[in-house]
């Protein structure tokens, strides 16, 4: 579990990701009324083939209110690209104007990197990005950036805790204007909006709302692409220190995303 100091962007951003991949089963006899079937299987579908593919690429933008960021050196709106190679490895992205971070998933060791300090902080990897992922949050408070999409399961980590799902219809969204299935849901403390393309069930964009903060939309992401057959190596998605490179043991918490 993350932190209480940690991002609080950071615990919208695995509560939406983990209501996203909800089936019509999940949960109490209570939230099953509140779950629209037609929107859980468009969901079902998405998460069906990120689960099926051993390597993905995922390219976006995403925007922060910055309101909800931890510190000056946080990195609010940002290029997003994550290269993904099941079950245990990973390189994560986050490019702004002025600064990049990279996150380096591996089952023997993971690193986080700032580019614009040059300092960087190993910590352990585990047999699965899961896994790697759990060890950074509950040991670390690190933040793996969309993190929820790095899973080996996907739909059965995120079954549980929707309160409510529905269809809003079609919608064109999107670089490209894709035509999309609108889906929209809660949970506790947030609401949330995806849309999904028709073409290929990969999202398009997601909208989040914090509950209690003013304003609206305060975290979105505009999905580019999402390659399920990307070309790359895992000696590809391995950290080397660049020249100049600081290691630390720990980073400070607005470095980390």
């Amino acid at each position: 579990m993350i932190p209480k100091t940690s991002i609080r962007l950071s615990a919208a951003t695995i509560s939406i990701l983990a209501a996203l991949f909800t089936s019509a089963q999940a949960g109490s006899h209570k939230d099953k009324a509140a779950i629209d079937p037609e929107a859980a299987a468009v969901l079902r579908g998405m998460a069906n083939q990120l689960t099926a593919a051993t390597k993905i690429q995922i390219t976006g933008w995403r925007t922060v209110d910055p309101d909800i960021l931890p510190g000056p050196h946080a990195i609010g709106n940002a290029c997003v690209q994550a290269r993904i190679s099941r079950p245990d490895t990973a390189r994560i992205v986050v490019r702004s104007w002025g600064n990049a971070r990279c996150f380096h998933l591996g089952p023997k060791e993971s690193v986080v990197y700032d580019h614009k300090t040059k300092l960087y902080a190993r910590f352990p990897g585990k047999s699965t990005l899961a896994e790697t992922i759990d060890n950074a949050s509950d040991t670390l408070g690190i933040h793996i950036p969309i993190q929820d999409f790095l899973t080996d399961d996907p739909y059965g980590d995120f079954a549980h805790g929707l309160k409510s799902l529905r269809h809003l219809g079609s919608q064109r969204v999107g670089f490209i204007s894709h035509d999309c299935y609108h889906i929209a849901g809660a949970k506790d403390g947030f609401k949330f909006e995806i849309w999904i393309a028709k073409s290929d069930l990969m999202p398009r964009k997601l909208v989040i709302t914090l509950d209690g903060v003013g304003g609206s939309e305060h975290y979105q992401m505009r999905f580019a692409r999402t390659n399920l057959k990307p070309r790359f190596t895992k000696a590809d998605l391995a950290f080397k220190p660049p020249s100049g490179a600081e290691e630390i043991e720990f980073l400070p918490e607005d470095l980390k995303d």
